[in-house]
């Protein structure tokens, strides 16, 4: 990561090669594409914040008005507040609307993953629900999770689909979120076959049938995993590397206006 972003900025979203940056407030935020080498800072937000609550920061594109947009939740009080939310357009250049939020009305945490499916944005908040977001329309909507009493990892992008993990135990199943004629369900997609003795934890997928996950064991030693989806095989490596942070990137040629090359 070039040092301009340096260690107070981390990913929030990544869309068509494109990644969004920001630092904990969300106050600065910047698009990069390193596959061409190009960024660009964004023009500061109203400084809207709250030192004691989280900030979520998204990114995606609007593929009906062709416009990349960021949107940035925040709140000014620590209390039982409606969230304010700030949206920046790539096409006009600046933060071009701002309102409240009632649904996620004293929110106390977000999910970090942001997935992208046919232009709504999707987070997870809170145990019971994750959080659409319509990048045209504006509007935000809540999906009911399909169990709130098994262990879930957080949103996934799995094939094109929102997705999520549920495990108890050693019993692991993968859920798609689909839309069939309008009408938004989860499915299940099939169960994950891991051995009794090799208890894990899949927290994201990282494509090619590939899931990345954690295990571990009672000494307190922290394992990586792969597992094979198609194969059905899951492979073990010691925590050597210390992975902070990973996503799933594609190389794209997609420049925005302002785009500046990195020096």
């Amino acid at each position: 990561m070039p040092r301009l972003f340096s260690t107070h900025y981390s990913i929030k979203s990544v869309c068509d090669g494109i990644l969004c940056l920001a630092n904990l407030f969300g106050n600065f935020v910047y698009l990069w594409n390193p596959s061409i080498g190009k960024f660009k800072k964004l023009p500061a937000p109203e400084p809207h914040t709250c030192d004691t609550v989280p900030v979520k920061v998204g990114f995606g594109y609007d593929p009906i008005s062709d416009d990349y947009k960021v949107f940035r939740i925040v709140s000014e009080k620590m209390f039982d507040v409606e969230p304010l939310v700030q949206v920046y357009s790539s096409n006009a250049d600046s933060w071009t609307n701002e309102f409240k939020a009632p649904i996620m009305k004293g929110v106390k945490h977000f999910g970090s993953a942001n997935v992208v499916v046919d232009g709504v944005l999707y987070f997870k908040y809170r145990r019971e629900h994750l959080v659409s977001f319509d990048l045209h329309n504006e509007i935000f909507g809540l999906v009911p999770i399909p169990s709130s009493t098994q262990m879930e990892s957080d949103v996934l992008d799995f094939q094109g689909s929102v997705a999520m993990v549920f495990q108890s135990g050693i019993e692991i199943n993968l859920w798609t979120l689909d839309n069939v004629s309008g009408e938004v369900s989860w499915t299940k997609k099939f169960s994950i076959e891991a051995h009794p003795e090799t208890e894990i934890r899949l927290d994201d997928y990282l494509g090619a049938a590939q899931f990345f996950g954690h295990k571990v064991f009672e000494s307190s030693f922290m394992f990586y995993v792969l597992y094979d989806c198609e194969k059905k095989e899951t492979k073990i490596y010691k925590d050597e590397a210390n992975v902070g942070a990973f996503l799933k990137y594609t190389e794209t040629l997609v420049s925005l206006d302002g785009f500046e090359q990195v020096q």
